[in-house]
C-alpha cells in the first residue's frame, strides 16, 4: 500500500468521532486552551490538560468534545465526580456522537467500568445506538464495502511486489494496470450513486462508509474532485461528514493542482523521509486548522514522530534615510586674459 494512502487511512480512524463539531466559541482564549489541552494530552501531560479544559468550560461549555476531553483527563487524574459531571453534560448534546465514541473507546475509561454511573450510561448509549442503526442504509453500506474491498486489492500488494521483484517487474506492472480497472470501475459507481442519492452521509452509511465514499473519490480527476466540493462543504456544516476528512481531501487536490495546501494535513515522502508538504500563509495555518476542528500542528505531527520547523518571520521596518540638503553654489566661468598656446601631456 503506498504510503499516502496508508497515512489517509491511519489518519481517517485515529481521529475521534467527536472531531467534527464545530469550536463552541470563537472566543481566542477558549480556541487557545483547547488547543493547548489537545497537545498537554498528546504528551500524558493530563494536569495541564484538565486546567486547560477547566478554563474553556469556564467560557462555554456547549462543546461535548471538550466535554469528552475534559472527563479524560479528570479519570487519569482519578478525579471521577469530575469525569461522570462532564460526561452528563455531554449526553445532552449529541448522543449518537457519544455513545460511538464510548463503544469504540471504552478502553479509556477503564477505572470507571464498574462504576454504576458508566453502567447506566452504556445502558442508554445501546438504546440510542439501536434507534440510530434503524435509519442506516444497509445496502448501500454493503455496496461501499464491496467497494472499498476493490480499492485495495491490488494497491495493497504494490510494496511487497516490490521488495520481491523490484520495481520494474511486469508483476507489478500487471497488478497497477488491474487496480487501475478496479479504480475506474469504483469511480463509475460512485458517480451513479451520488446521482441517485447525493454523497453518502453518516446518517446513513455510518462513518466508514463516508470515509470509503472519500478515498475513492481521491481516485478521481481533479475536476471530477473539484465538482464535489460544494456539496461536501454542506455536508460538513450539517456533520455528515467530518470536516477533518474534509480538510485532508482539500490538501491532497491542492497537491495534485501542484499548489500548497491550507490545512497541513498532507505529508510528502518525494525526498525519501516524510516531511510536511509546504503549507499556503504558515503564519495562520493554525487557525485555518482550527475552522476544520484540527488540533495545533505541533500536535498532530507529534503523533507521525515529525517536528515542525517553521518559525514567523520578524517584520522589521524598512527605515528611509533622511535627505541631505544641499546648498547650491554659483559658479562664475574664468575669465581668459592671455592668449596662451595649450600645452600637451608628454609621456617618454
Amino acid at each position: 500500500m503506498k504510503f499516502s494512502t496508508l497515512l489517509f487511512i491511519c489518519l481517517l480512524f485515529s481521529a475521534n468521532l467527536f472531531a467534527q463539531i464545530k469550536y463552541a466559541s470563537s472566543d481566542p482564549k477558549y480556541i487557545y486552551a483547547v488547543q493547548q489541552a489537545d497537545t498537554a494530552a498528546a504528551h500524558n501531560d493530563y494536569q495541564r490538560a484538565f486546567a486547560l479544559l477547566e478554563q474553556a468550560l469556564a467560557i462555554t461549555d456547549k462543546s461535548q468534545r471538550t466535554l469528552i476531553k475534559h472527563a479524560e483527563a479528570a479519570v487519569q487524574l482519578a478525579n471521577y465526580d469530575a469525569a461522570f459531571a462532564s460526561l452528563q453534560k455531554a449526553q445532552t448534546k449529541n448522543w449518537k456522537n457519544l455513545c460511538s465514541y464510548l463503544l469504540d473507546q471504552t478502553d479509556l475509561y477503564k477505572a470507571i467500568h464498574n462504576d454504576s454511573r458508566w453502567k447506566s450510561l452504556m445502558e442508554q448509549c445501546k438504546k440510542q445506538e439501536e434507534l440510530f442503526t434503524q435509519n442506516l442504509d444497509r445496502p448501500l453500506i454493503d455496496t461501499l464495502s464491496a467497494m472499498r474491498d476493490r480499492d485495495d486489492a491490488y494497491r495493497g500488494l504494490y510494496n511487497q511486489i516490490i521488495q520481491e521483484q523490484g520495481p520494474f517487474s511486469s508483476t507489478l506492472k500487471e497488478a497497477k494496470a488491474t487496480q487501475s480497472r478496479y479504480d475506474s470501475a469504483n469511480l463509475k459507481q460512485l458517480n451513479q450513486i451520488i446521482a441517485q442519492k447525493g454523497f453518502p452521509t453518516i446518517s446513513k452509511v455510518n462513518l466508514y462508509g463516508v470515509q470509503t465514499a472519500l478515498i475513492i473519490a481521491q481516485r478521481g480527476s481533479i475536476s471530477f474532485r473539484k465538482s464535489l466540493l460544494p456539496q461536501l462543504e454542506k455536508l460538513a456544516e450539517k456533520e455528515e461528514i467530518r470536516k477533518p476528512d474534509l480538510a485532508f481531501f482539500i490538501d491532497n487536490l491542492l497537491y495534485d493542482e501542484g499548489k500548497k495546501q491550507e490545512y497541513g494535513t498532507r505529508i510528502d515522502m518525494k525526498s525519501g523521509n516524510p516531511a510536511l508538504y509546504p503549507s499556503n500563509n504558515p503564519e495562520k495555518l493554525n487557525e485555518r486548522r482550527a475552522t476544520m476542528n484540527l488540533g495545533t500542528i505541533n500536535s498532530y505531527l507529534d503523533k507521525l514522530g515529525l517536528t515542525y520547523l517553521y518559525a514567523p518571520k520578524k517584520k522589521v521596518k524598512a527605515i528611509k534615510p533622511k535627505a541631505i540638503k544641499t546648498k547650491k553654489v554659483s559658479v562664475k566661468k574664468p575669465v581668459t586674459t592671455t592668449t596662451e598656446k595649450p600645452r600637451h601631456l608628454i609621456i617618454n
